[in-house]
């Protein structure tokens, strides 16, 4: 057979001439799947079996969505220009006309589509937003605190009985994230009674009294074994805690729980190291693990009972605000095209074709969305049920690289689809020639692989299907398979990193000056760096830099580990709230200004106060205080951001101004770190399009987003496309480069199942136990289902099978070179999660390490010469010069709080306990009162938690509320003929509007003016526009200094109003919280 036809020929000509027939591409890895996807849509164009309207191809990734459009656009274009047949040149260039009516995305979007063209039948606002993961675990976070909230005030009996149980709620907030991914899966539990501790109780004090007294003291050889050591703990509990009290006793019998290990010598007498060694076993075996079964099981049911309320909470919760996950979008597409056979039908006419992509790694619920989209019978509500038309489904997928199942997909459903196009009249189509490997690897792959994956495929696994490389290795270039060896020497993991990414930067360095080839002299994008886990990616980044080799990373983020994005949090809170000193002084310390401790001290013994609008003491020494008069004039400039535009302008201005890029760019990693700030920032703009929000809300999404991290790095740097790769394993899939280094060979992947999704006849079972953290790195169970020991085994063997599959697909990303990590250390190698791939008869090859006595730097490795000050001015004049236009506006953002009138307000002085969060507090409960809330003690009490304010200043809002229900303006509101209240608003402001006068713009540029109205009521003469005001100044005076700065803004309120009515705005007016006294301060 030639080099030019694959031996699997056949089955690819059937991709483009059995059009009427559904098919299933089994594509093994390199076989060119994307490519078969194009071929197929262009058969259907050629043959004109359906328009390009007509077709839907979704893929996994929005960047495989991409590609896959630029290579049909490229083939239409190649196929017309070639194409000699005047009715299949005019459907292509019909096709090339209509190309963006083609559907090629991620099913997701695809669901999305679906559902806006029918919202109706879909029970969704027209208008919903979707949620990515970054923007649902904000959600979430919300709707978990709202749901304890609640939880606190009407159901306190939970908190008695998990603290009972010995369960924090915060420790149950894992439990309800994972059953939450989970919406189509019925949750399996059982209520249990709850075991009787007492007696084992009894029986393992009196066991830990006598093995006591049995340790002798000073211990021998100055040590104690383990067994002794959980003695010595359990008699110090036994003493401290009460065991009359569940938690306490369970807490005792996890001590024991596992068979501990004796030294014999170090007891009294060997003979009764052997005898309590004996004893605690069969404690352990016959009484201690059973009853911590029972206890867990009884603890399971509570649980669920407590966190399935959540979950539904959490569905309400999305449903109110119109927004929806990824879940969201699978489960309403699915429930819309099976409940309603009338939209089944518009859809399957109007995608007559539907093409998947990466079938083995979706969602299960896009199996149904599938059939229901090209099924024959529209009123068929089980989709196992349905018979794809002929030729409207096809199928791409590699069982053999099915390695998402912790993100629900399940190889399962990939056999029962394959079963059911069979069923069909289908036909499965294998490709097993790999385009992307030299024969080197495949010939010591395949029997690699024969060994490590059945014959036949199983519920579990995948069949072994051959390798079949055609690309023959070139003479003289680096190619097959090659092992690195980490010395003997080397014996943790601590050890074993970094030497080993000494030795992968030391060869990348080597190969790339030319000392390798590779076809052509090697780059630095020819090498790939894969881990199992997402750790330690930073070292082998670390290890590259010093090499002057560009580096990127992907799927292992350092986010949560970057010193000046947690500084730079730290700055944002303390804006948010500037009477908070504790937050001031850190920023003033920390990163941004280093102040020392010793500067901070003098500041305050001259007097001074940490609150940016405080004067700096006159007396201070020069120095200091020129120090803090920047210090707080920079932080004033700041919260003037935070005060005049929307909170993502204020975010990206404080970020310019800090120069957080530059920074970022001179430190380690620096590709990575520069490119945090912006992802931030564009998470943050995402969210404030679908949804209000306020400087104080960007702050905790802020939080929320650096606490999860993100998974893809932004490189700012032009030259990311020529950079080594460095990623965990599932990031990997689908990419490849000529020579891939399977790295971190001390750690083996062995994390016990916590869960199992049981899929028959139709229905979904999940079985969950929940955990808590022990320790820095270990897990406790504190609750598991019945029969867990059962499941978890049905889950190790998908776990088995999954982790074979993840090695394939390491093993397959190699175009030229593979390279796998081993450690020498005997003690090591079992550790290795890649060590199966060395084991084949023939003599595997040192990977030859040379050594590089030259020092690197990247501004060395790059040929740069040096920076002077006046390059650095050229740059910039010419940058200015460019940017002159494009910096100018086309128009202001603004709000009416951001505009100031006398400056003379940031230097009023306030009074403890109020600050945003309480006047934030105020507006809300005010709010709630005016729109005549039933129940205002329990809105106090949540509106108290939201802020984090104290639940004892109850009394202080209800004493306030009180005063209020006194005053003329109640009586107003009730009297008044309409009332509305927390009004928000977006306008665009010419200047030939009234309003434009008091905006103070520059140029005549127009504004985008938003802001919130807290009061309007409309009384016999026109409407009221009142704002309220909840200052609290230390001098009774300054309230005319108030009243003065926040008048404008109540004219503007007033003109807005008016202006977006159409209606007559009386007057305007300040109502001061805490002198209970309202003030005219604007009329028409």
């Amino acid at each position: 057979m030639s080099r030019m036809t694959p031996p699997d020929y056949r089955e690819r000509a059937k991709i483009e001439t059995e059009l009427g027939k559904n098919l299933l591409v089994e594509a093994g890895a390199g076989s060119g799947k994307t490519a078969s996807l194009v071929k197929r849509m262009l058969g259907l164009i050629k043959e004109g079996h359906c328009k390009v309207h007509e077709i839907a191809a979704i893929t996994f990734t929005r960047k495989a969505a991409a590609e896959l459009c630029e290579r049909f656009q490229t083939e239409l274009e190649k196929a017309y220009n070639l194409n000699c047949d005047t009715v299949q040149k005019e459907r292509l260039a019909q096709a090339l006309l209509d190309l963006d009516q083609c559907y090629i995305g991620t099913i997701h979007a695809f669901c999305a589509k679906l559902l806006r063209e029918r919202p109706v039948e879909a029970g969704l606002d027209p208008e919903f937003a979707e949620l990515d993961e970054v923007e649902n675990r904000i959600w979430r976070d919300k709707a978990w605190d709202s749901y304890i909230l609640e939880v606190k005030i009407k159901e306190p009996y939970y908190l008695e009985l998990f603290d009972k149980l010995g369960i924090s709620l915060a420790e149950l907030k894992t439990g309800f994230e994972k059953l939450s991914a989970y919406p189509d899966v019925a949750i399996v539990y059982q209520k249990t009674g709850k075991p009787d501790l007492k007696e084992p109780i009894d029986r393992l004090v009196s066991l830990v009294e006598r093995a006591r007294v049995a340790i002798p003291y000073p211990p021998h050889e100055n040590r104690y074994d383990k067994l002794q050591e959980a003695v010595k703990r359990a008699s110090r509990y036994i003493k401290y805690f009460d065991m009359a009290q569940d938690k306490n006793a369970i807490k005792l019998l996890s001590i024991f729980e596992k068979e501990p290990s004796v030294t014999q010598k170090l007891w009294l007498t060997t003979a009764q190291g052997k005898q309590f060694r004996d004893e605690f076993a069969l404690l352990a075996r016959e009484i201690i693990q059973p009853l911590l079964r029972q206890w867990r099981e009884y603890c399971h049911g509570n649980v669920v009972q407590f966190l399935l309320p959540a979950v539904q909470y959490y569905s309400r919760f999305r449903e109110k605000h119109s927004v929806l996950n990824f879940e969201d979008l699978l489960m309403k597409t699915a429930q819309l095209l099976k409940s309603y056979p009338e939209v089944r039908q518009y859809f399957q006419q109007k995608y007559r074709c539907l093409l998947v992509d990466e079938f083995q790694d979706t969602d299960p619920i896009q199996s149904e969305i599938m059939f229901y989209l090209t099924g024959e019978n529209a009123n068929e509500q089980e989709w196992q049920k349905l018979k794809p038309r002929p030729g409207s489904l096809f199928v791409v997928g590699d069982p053999k690289q099915s390695i998402y199942r912790f993100r629900r997909a399940d190889i399962d459903i990939y056999n029962l689809v394959k079963k059911l196009i069979l069923q069909s009249g289908g036909e499965v189509l294998h490709l097993t020639a790999n385009f992307r490997s030299v024969n080197s690897l495949g010939r010591w792959l395949n029997p690699v692989f024969k060994k490590l994956l059945p014959s036949e495929g199983s519920c579990y696994q995948a069949s072994f299907t051959s390798f079949d490389t055609i690309k023959p290795d070139e003479e003289g270039t680096e190619s097959g398979i090659r092992v690195l060896d980490i010395p003997e020497e080397y014996s943790n993991k601590d050890e074993v990193i970094p030497i080993e990414a000494e030795f992968i930067a030391r060869y990348i360095r080597w190969a790339i000056d030319g000392n390798v080839r590779l076809r052509r002299t090697p780059r630095p994008k020819d090498f790939m760096i894969l881990l199992r886990y997402k750790e330690a990616m930073d070292v082998y980044a670390r290890a590259l830099e010093k090499y002057g080799i560009p580096v990127s990373i992907a799927g292992g983020s350092s986010l949560k580990q970057t010193e000046e994005i947690h500084e730079l949090l730290q700055l944002l809170k303390a804006l948010a709230d500037p009477q908070n000193q504790v937050h001031t002084v850190a920023v003033l310390r920390g990163l941004f200004f280093g102040i020392s401790d010793a500067d901070l001290y003098s500041f305050k013994e001259a007097g001074g106060i940490f609150n940016i609008f405080a004067p700096v003491p006159a007396e201070l020494d020069e120095r200091v205080k020129d120090i803090f008069f920047y210090s707080y004039e920079k932080l004033t400039e700041f919260y003037g951001f935070t005060r005049r535009y929307t909170p993502a302008v204020a975010l990206e201005k404080i970020i310019d101004e800090l120069g957080l890029i530059p920074y970022a760019l001179t430190q380690p990693l620096s590709k990575s770190r520069s490119g945090y700030p912006y992802q931030i920032l564009e998470y943050i703009r995402r969210i404030e399009s679908t949804e209000a929000s306020s400087y104080s809300k960007m702050v905790e999404q802020f939080g929320a987003i650096l606490e999860m991290g993100v998974e893809e790095e932004l490189n700012l740097l032009a030259d990311e496309g020529d950079s080594v790769r460095i990623m965990n394993l599932h990031k990997a899939k689908g990419l490849e480069a000529p020579v891939v280094f399977l790295a971190n060979p001390a750690k083996n992947p062995n994390i016990p199942p916590d869960a199992h999704v049981k899929r028959v006849d139709g229905s979904s079972q999940g079985y969950f136990i929940f955990t808590r953290p022990k320790g820095n790195f270990n897990k406790e169970v504190i609750a598991q289902p019945r029969l867990w020991d059962e499941f978890a085994s049905e889950e190790q063997n998908y776990a088995d099978a999954e982790e074979m599959r993840l090695l394939y697909v390491a093993a397959t990303r190699a175009k030229n070179l593979l390279v796998v990590s081993r450690c020498l250390n005997p003690k090591k190698q079992n550790l290795n999660p890649w060590l199966p791939l060395l084991d084949n008869e023939e003599q595997v090859e040192s990977l030859w390490l040379p050594e590089i006595d030259k020092g690197y730097s990247i501004v060395q490795s790059l040929g740069k010469e040096d920076v002077i000050p006046s390059h650095l001015e050229k740059v910039q004049t010419e940058l200015t010069q460019r940017t002159a236009v494009l910096a100018k506006p086309s128009f202001i953002l603004s709000s009416p709080t951001g505009i100031k009138v006398d400056e003379d307000k940031a230097q009023i002085l306030r009074k403890s306990g109020g600050g945003q969060d309480w006047g934030s507090a105020i507006h809300k409960v005010l709010e709630q009162m005016i729109k005549g809330c039933n129940d205002i003690d329990t809105q106090i009490l949540l509106t108290l938690e939201e802020y984090s304010l104290p639940l004892e200043r109850k009394g202080e809002i209800l004493d306030f509320l009180d005063k209020f229900k006194n005053s003329l303006l109640w009586q107003r509101i009730q009297k008044a003929e309409q009332t509305l209240t927390e009004i928000p608003f977006t306008t665009k402001i010419t200047n030939d509007s009234p309003v434009y006068s008091y905006l103070k713009a520059k140029n005549n540029e127009p504004v985008v003016l938003s802001g919130v109205i807290d009061l309007a009521i409309k009384e016999s003469e026109g409407w009221v526009i009142v704002d309220f005001k909840t200052d609290r100044p230390e001098n009774q005076e300054d309230f005319q200094l108030l009243e003065k700065e926040y008048s404008t803004q109540v004219a503007i309120y007033c003109n807005v109003w008016q202006q977006l009515s159409g209606e007559n705005v009386k007057k305007g007016e300040i109502y001061f919280t805490f002198l209970q006294e309202n003030r005219v301060v604007y009329s028409c």
